[in-house]
């Protein structure tokens, strides 16, 4: 295997080594690739410190044989590797992660959005007689009050079983989340009360082994993504809410449930006096990232949506977070 020649040869080897497991293989793999480019021009230039000249250099190559975006990706994952040396007690001089002209800016639902697309989803339930369609309509009231109160991506509550649900403590076990990681997320009292009626409505609780949203083939199985998707286009049509999609937005869609959670938690955190130095680091570990850059394209909205919001999340974010693409679901 091909072995880092730089002065910082042996914290780039073992950056590499804590980043495994932490990370997905993808994103270890991207990561060695750009630390044995930024090693090479090092040697060539018998460097013995990260200058900005060095920086600059490097960025200028990068650019003249990379897209933007690619560009903007690997200074990203540079700039992590000179936090572990910043860490570590070396002076380095850290780079602005460079701009590019895909920004994601997700949709934001309001928070009367949020109470009308729930009372239509409701009166889904009590409208319809058939037992079918009345069962995967409870499915989906019970999915919106999830995903609203625990900002989980979507697959998440669709993997889990009844025997992940601590009734007692109020926690549920996601045990396969993004990058092979599990974590344990606690819910409102409120919420966790209302998934045991669920349950119980449902007939799965005392079913351990029951999918959490049981499709109607059997209880082993759950309900496609799919189906909860389409389900969700069908209720912002029913009520109004309905937005085309603009360029650089995915628009409308359950996803952005996880984007209202995480704003919301971050403004309330602040309102209760907690420092957003520390708000950040714990709503970036509950909402299942590998680390805080990923957190990130959860504070970005429309200032016009949240004004009050604004600066608080622009004073935070600015020089702390770095670009990273959007590629969750």
């Amino acid at each position: 295997m091909t072995q880092f020649q730089s002065v910082f040869k042996h914290e780039l080897a073992e950056y590499l080594e804590i980043s495994q497991g932490t990370v997905s293989d993808g994103t270890l793999r991207s990561t060695r690739r750009t630390l044995f480019s930024f090693d090479s021009l090092l040697v060539a230039e018998n460097a013995d410190r990260v200058t900005e000249t060095a920086i600059n250099h490097w960025i200028r190559e990068l650019q003249q044989i990379n897209a933007p975006k690619t560009v903007s990706d690997k200074v990203s994952y540079l700039r992590k590797f000179l936090r572990y040396l910043q860490y570590k007690g070396y002076s380095v001089f850290m780079p602005a992660c460079p701009k590019t002209s895909d920004s994601y800016v997700p949709y934001i639902f309001s928070d009367r959005e949020i109470q009308t697309l729930l009372s239509c989803a409701d009166s889904w339930a009590n409208r319809h007689t058939d037992p079918k369609t009345r069962r995967t309509d409870m499915e989906f009231c019970m999915l919106l009050r999830m995903l609203l109160g625990c900002g989980f991506r979507l697959g998440e509550p669709l993997a889990a079983r009844v025997k992940d649900i601590n009734f007692r403590n109020g926690t549920i076990l996601i045990r396969h989340a993004k990058n092979n990681k599990q974590r344990v997320v606690p819910m409102d009292r409120t919420l966790t009360e209302m998934l045991e009626r669920y349950c119980i409505a449902m007939g799965i609780k005392t079913e351990p082994e029951s999918c959490l949203f049981p499709a109607a083939r059997g209880q082993e199985f759950s309900v496609s993504k799919g189906t909860f998707d389409f389900r969700f286009r069908n209720l912002l049509r029913e009520t109004g809410l309905y937005v085309q999609e603009k360029s650089h937005s995915r628009g409308q869609c359950l996803h952005c449930f996880r984007h209202y959670f995480a704003i919301h938690s971050f403004a309330q955190a602040e309102k209760n006096g907690r420092p957003t130095d520390d708000s950040v680091p714990f709503l970036s570990v509950y909402l299942g990232h590998h680390d805080m850059d990923e957190t990130e394209k959860y504070l970005k909205f429309s200032g016009d949506m949240f004004p009050e919001y604004t600066e608080l999340f622009e004073d935070y974010a600015a020089g702390v977070f770095t670009e990273v693409a959007y590629e969750e679901k």
